[in-house]
């Protein structure tokens, strides 16, 4: 198949080749490929570029949302999932007596563990994927990389996120989560004129207790992720957003929602059970809780 040739031949290349040389490689075995199934079902080259030229009309994409959106109100099990496609955080700092305060009443927020994405979540990475443009086969292999993933939580400073690896990507992914924006880097299985993400910030809050992670996809495009764990699983609020140019604000485009269930806990991990919150050495001198930019 198109994806094992692949395999096979960046696989047999040293682990010193430079990165160059192994995009050359990639490029040459995927226009063979190419080259062999457009030969096997009769068609040109040009032929095969048609095939993507064609874009989904709007009403298309309209009823794919519909369609998710009635999807994920049939798997609802918690009265307590809240409606709002993000939580809207206060500009001001959090002073730290403040988290001191929050000790005996907060619970951590731990979410060490591998994890396996629905179908819910999955079609809803698929379908912003599609509005942004990105290709079918790229679409295809980044949700093989993304739908099943380990966690490795240090403290509240960083999340180490591991998914499937496929051909150029390793699946690997840090988000450091002190809500600076920064370089997002885990690679594109396949060559690409575009990065995944241009760039990323993350953080946590406490009240309640949630992650926040939000792709930049451009000045004018972006994706927040909000997570929270529920009840042996994460339950993730998306909601894409475009940015209003006389206003400044972001504004929601497409909102969903979907779960991704715990398959095995990490050594130590007991999700029934939390310490605590971390310690002063895991908190910055003041925990200031980020504005949009």
């Amino acid at each position: 198949t198109f994806t094992r040739a692949i395999a096979d031949a960046l696989s047999a290349l040293p682990s010193s080749t430079p990165m160059k040389e192994v995009k050359v490689n990639f490029i040459k075995v995927a226009h063979e490929q190419l080259g062999h199934f457009c030969a096997s079902n009769d068609i040109s080259l040009a032929q095969f570029d048609q095939l993507f030229d064609v874009q989904p009309p709007l009403e298309f994409l309209k009823q794919a949302a519909t369609r998710l959106q009635h999807l994920q109100e049939t798997v609802r099990t918690y009265a307590d999932i809240k409606k709002e496609s993000a939580i809207k955080l206060a500009s001001t700092p959090v002073k730290r007596e403040c988290l001191h305060e929050a000790r005996s009443c907060t619970p951590v927020f731990n979410c060490n563990g591998v994890y396996q994405m629905d179908d819910d979540l999955l079609e809803a990475n698929e379908f912003l994927r599609e509005v942004r443009g990105v290709p079918w086969m790229l679409r295809k292999m980044i949700s093989f990389i993304e739908s099943r993933f380990s966690i490795v939580q240090h403290g509240y400073s960083r999340i180490d996120m591991q998914g499937n690896r496929k051909l150029l990507s390793n699946g690997s992914n840090v988000y450091i989560t002190d809500g600076r924006r920064r370089k997002f880097t885990l690679q594109s299985p396949v060559p690409w004129s575009r990065p995944l993400a241009a760039t990323y910030k993350a953080w946590f809050s406490f009240s309640p207790p949630a992650l926040h992670i939000i792709h930049y996809y451009s000045a004018q495009e972006r994706l927040e992720r909000i997570i929270a764990y529920r009840g042996y699983r994460l339950h993730f609020q998306l909601s894409f957003q475009v940015r209003n140019d006389a206003s400044e604000e972001w504004m929601p485009l497409h909102d969903f929602e979907g779960f991704a269930n715990l398959v095995s806990r990490l050594e130590g991990f007991n999700a029934d059970v939390f310490n605590g919150f971390p310690s002063d050495m895991e908190l910055p001198d003041t925990a200031t809780l980020p504005r949009d930019l």
